[in-house]
């Protein structure tokens, strides 16, 4: 059975448009910046650069209202986009935001009319890079223990603790930061989100020197350390006690709200297959190679037409429940198993990221790595499972309701 999407005539024109302004906006030194782990501070302002075009366009955020800064399009023609930046191997968006989807989807369902101008337009736009404080050392996948606090002061909020595992290497301008706001309120009924300008005074940022998580993310996260950072109470969005509901409608979106594309990868592997020898003759005339990469075809397809399924009923304003969540924790396992089928397929060659020696000039390497780093974000492979039986009512006798 088929399940590829077909486009129409109109829709294959707004391709062509697509493609001809990449063309003329798009340099080699620039593709070449975009897909390194280790991006400089010159090259990732050329990404952002990019990114700003693509603002100026109506398609940074290509489904948002033109009020907002977005193109007022059709998800049909969101997902051209993100194809033909995927074609050009353009992470997207073309510079590490991970605060942006959930902030801009809290932003439009509980900001004044004043920070939809101060703060969503910038996002949307690429104006701003905006960073995403949810974790601390006492709380992950338990999100609700967090301990940053913010007590009122006049019209002001002062706040003080530590978040971490946030960010990339370069720089930031705002801070959407989920916080303590009633600490004496019930758990889960506590929290509030700021957006909190990421030059304000008694903000300390400290690099965390990790594994760097693939192209386009800017290389490693931080900590950011808050010390009598003295914020406006106008910088609170929603009410003091709505910052649970606003976190788990982000990570929603973060786990599997973007268009779902084809996987370059797969594609190169294939091409790399053909043209690598194994005693002689092309690896993917191998049995057992041919075999192993069948199979990584097989899981990646499966979790492409989750992604497709996802975002066509999001789309067509359909309810999703637990499809979100199961979308990502397939993703989460198949990046995970990648690392074992692609050191039987190529031996020890998948170990190696130098490019002259590692299969795939080091892309298989970094494959592996990133499928580890990849089981955490936006929460575990546990907490998708969790999720996932909740909003089917296994175990309960009442079901969960998605976002």
């Amino acid at each position: 059975m088929d399940f590829e999407l077909k486009y129409s005539p109109e829709q294959e024109a707004f391709r062509a448009e697509v493609k001809e302004w990449m063309q003329e906006n798009v340099s080699q030194a620039f593709l070449e910046a975009a897909n390194k782990e280790h991006t400089t501070y010159e090259e990732w302002t050329a990404l952002r650069e990019f990114g700003k075009k693509l603002g100026d366009k109506g398609w940074l955020r290509p489904m948002l209202a033109k009020e907002w800064g977005g193109g007022g399009l059709r998800g049909d023609n969101a997902l051209i986009i993100s194809e033909i930046l995927e074609d050009y191997e353009i992470p997207f968006p073309p510079y590490h935001d991970p605060g942006a989807v959930g902030a801009i989807a809290n932003l439009l369902r509980y900001g004044s009319d004043d920070q939809k101008e101060r703060f969503l337009k910038p996002i949307v736009r690429g104006d701003a890079v905006t960073w995403l404080l949810l974790s601390e050392p006492e709380a992950g996948s338990d999100l609700a223990s967090v301990k940053l606090r913010a007590t009122k002061d006049g019209d002001d909020f002062v706040l003080n603790g530590q978040k971490m595992w946030v960010g990339a290497s370069h720089g930031v301008d705002l801070l959407w930061t989920l916080c303590v706001t009633e600490p004496d309120a019930p758990r889960h009924q506590n929290l509030g989100f700021f957006m909190v300008p990421a030059q304000t005074p008694g903000i300390t940022i400290m690099p965390l020197d990790l594994l760097p998580s693939g192209p386009g993310t800017g290389g490693p996260k931080n900590n950011v350390f808050f010390d009598n950072v003295r914020v406006p109470g106008a910088n609170l969005v929603g009410a003091r006690g709505d910052g649970w509901a606003m976190a788990n409608a982000g990570l929603e979106l973060e786990r599997g709200g973007s268009p779902a594309t084809r996987d370059r990868f797969r594609e190169r592997l294939f091409s790399y297959a053909s043209e690598a020898l194994l005693v002689g003759k092309p690896l993917i005339q191998d049995a057992d190679a041919r075999d192993h990469l069948i199979d990584m075809w097989e899981r990646t397809e499966i979790r492409r037409l989750l992604g497709v399924r996802n975002f066509w009923m999001r789309d067509a304003g359909r309810k999703l429940t637990y499809e979100i969540s199961q979308t990502s924790y397939v993703g989460k396992m198949t990046g995970l198993w990648m690392g074992s089928p692609l050191l039987k397929a190529f031996g020890y060659a998948a170990l190696i990221s130098e490019p002259q020696l590692g299969a795939l000039d080091g892309l298989a390497e970094m494959k592996a790595r990133t499928g580890i780093v990849g089981v955490h974000p936006a929460g575990t492979a546990d907490v998708q499972k969790t999720i996932v039986a909740r909003r089917l009512g296994v175990g309960r006798s009442v079901q969960e309701e998605g976002f």
